[in-house]
Formats: structure tokens, C-alpha cells, sequence
């Protein structure tokens, strides 16, 4: 009995001590699980965020692709945003509208400008000694949106060629 007494010691409890070290430490391990997690969600949630300004621009490049193949002369220099004209009734047209878009958190907004071309090479330059490019306009398509207090923006330019003249 008296071997038994020692191996099965009567024990009186947690000690004020113990127990407040052990809240210390799953404090500790839950606040960094918690601070874990929630970088995850907001990770996702900007990717979301940024996944969809990414489609918002590739759909305003589309719809100039759209404009071009339609009229080359509906792209003329400014600032636009597209809309459908549903006006007929077997064809729906894709035409601009003056300044930018704004859905949800985004605005988007379409800038055409028109080009200079080098005539003796056949670049692109900047260089105002040469004359516009009727031929040639730049596009930007341009998502702004704001997140965590700043602005963030997704941009895509493109060249197009007026391919009908051919």
C-alpha cells in the first residue's frame, strides 16, 4: 500500500500560477493563428478584387477590338467608356460614350490617342516632327479602384491598325 500511496500521490490542483501561464500560452498561440487566418481571407479577398479589374480590362479591350473591326472612325481621341446600342433589333452595337465608368468599387475608363509615325523607318516615335498616324491609334484601358486606403490601378495599352484599309 505504501508503494501505491507514492505512485498515486494526492494531488491538490492547478496553482493560480500554472493556470495563468497556460492562458499565456494559447493566448499567444491563438492570436498568431488568428493573425494567420485573417491575412489569408484579405489575401484572397485583394486577389478577388484584382482578378475582377483584371476582366474589367481585358472586356474594355475587347469591345475596341468590337469598335475597330465596326467603324475605325468611332475611335477618335478622348476619354470614353463603351456602351451596348440595343436600338436594332437583331444586332447589338458596341459604341462610345464620353468619360469613365463606375461599377461597384471600379471605374473604368478607355483613352485613345492617336500616333506619330516615323515615315523613313515605320516606328512609333513621340517626336512632334512628325506627323500623325491616321492609321494608328494607342488605347488604354485603365481600372482604378481603392483598397486599404490607397488607389490601385490595373492598365493595358494596345496599338491597333486600321487592318480595313488593306
Amino acid at each position: 500500500m505504501k508503494i501505491l500511496n507514492k505512485i498515486f500521490k494526492k494531488q491538490e490542483g492547478q496553482s493560480l500560477v500554472e493556470i495563468v501561464v497556460a492562458i499565456g500560452i494559447l493566448a499567444i498561440v491563438f492570436s498568431g493563428s488568428w493573425q494567420v487566418l485573417h491575412d489569408s481571407f484579405m489575401s484572397v479577398q485583394r486577389e478577388m478584387i484584382e482578378l475582377k479589374a483584371h476582366y474589367l480590362v481585358v472586356g474594355g479591350l475587347e469591345a475596341m477590338r468590337s469598335i475597330r473591326d465596326e467603324d475605325w472612325n468611332a475611335l477618335t481621341d478622348g476619354t470614353w467608356h463603351y456602351e451596348y446600342d440595343v436600338s436594332g433589333p437583331e444586332n447589338m452595337v458596341v459604341i462610345l460614350e464620353g468619360g469613365e465608368e463606375v461599377w461597384d468599387i471600379y471605374r473604368r475608363r478607355i483613352e485613345i490617342s492617336s500616333v506619330r509615325r516615323d515615315t523613313t523607318t515605320g516606328k512609333i516615335t513621340e517626336d512632334p516632327a512628325y506627323d500623325f498616324d491616321p492609321n494608328t491609334k494607342r488605347v488604354d484601358v485603365v481600372v482604378e479602384w481603392d483598397w486599404s486606403g490607397s488607389t490601385r490601378t490595373d492598365l493595358e495599352s494596345i496599338y491597333f491598325t486600321n487592318w480595313n484599309r488593306f
